[in-house]
């Protein structure tokens, strides 16, 4: 429902949103002073009745002050100010207002008091929905945008990482390049690390963690905070009755398998390939 939420938003910004809705209320108000008119058979003006209308449309300045200002204070006690400030301005501009358009425009005025107390029994509840509850929605619908937003990025850069063939490497003076398939096992040697192929031992300016996502990791396996190791090229695996083991390559090298990885290890040798425990 939320993330439905976010993306009406994202679509029509919520000013535009509480603006049609106040725009129907206007509407609606009118429609009922006509039909009271009507069934009370009295006289419908609809000057005045666009007037006392004019409580809904004060709404909106307020509605902009608070969605404003709700992204530049984000404390509890900003939320309570940009809830009762506008209330209460609202609750008093209102009579305000209709006491000057009707001196201005009409014959007679309407007495601030009289309005003021009119709008106190009729409308009071109604500012108090309206300043909080949509104001403390969305903050809650915002809330969730910015996990939304990392959670596409991420997918968005995953490509970026994507599994290479082959990798470039120095030896010595001589830049060449190494098939991934050809990498026996991979270890941290900080700053660099080291690249074993069954041939040779190539120093590489990468870090463990940086590597391994340019590599299969269905193929290489962390097995230790210090090793990678291409789980096509383990012959054996023997327990020390610890939690740890010995793994040992095809080239006969023996590395460190630690109980923290042991479990992924094992399940991954079980789709690989059958091995001898």
């Amino acid at each position: 429902m939320i993330n439905n939420s976010f993306t009406f938003l994202k679509k029509y910004p919520p000013v535009v949103i509480i603006s049609g809705i106040l725009a129907v209320f206007i509407l609606s108000t009118m429609a009922i002073d006509l039909l009271n008119a009507i069934v009370n058979q009295y006289s419908f003006y609809f000057s005045e009745s666009f007037l006392f209308s004019s409580f809904w449309w004060i709404f909106i300045p307020f509605v902009i002050f608070q969605q404003y200002f709700s992204k530049q204070y984000k404390s509890k006690f900003a939320t309570f100010l940009l809830i009762i400030i506008p209330l209460f301005v609202h609750l008093f501009v209102y009579p305000a207002v209709v006491w000057l358009l009707s001196t201005v425009f009409y014959n007679h005025s309407f007495a601030y008091l009289q309005t003021l107390l009119y709008e106190l029994e009729s409308y009071s509840f109604i500012l108090l929905i309206v300043y909080t509850l949509p104001f403390i929605l969305l903050k809650k619908i915002n809330q969730v945008q910015p996990t939304q937003n990392i959670s596409n990025t991420l997918t968005f850069e995953l490509p970026a990482n994507k599994i290479k063939s082959s990798i470039p490497v120095s030896d010595g003076r001589k830049k060449q390049v190494i098939q991934t398939t050809d990498i026996l096992y991979v270890m941290a040697s900080s700053p660099y690390i080291h690249i074993h192929t069954g041939q040779k031992k190539y120093v590489h300016n990468q870090s463990l963690k940086s590597i391994s996502l340019q590599l299969d990791g269905a193929i290489f396996i962390r097995i230790h905070k210090s090793y990678i190791v291409n789980i096509k090229a383990v012959s054996f695996y023997t327990s020390r009755l610890n939690g740890d083991y010995d793994i040992t390559l095809i080239n006969g090298t023996r590395l460190r398998l630690s109980r923290n990885y042991a479990a992924r290890f094992r399940q991954n040798m079980e789709t690989t390939h059958q091995v001898t425990a």
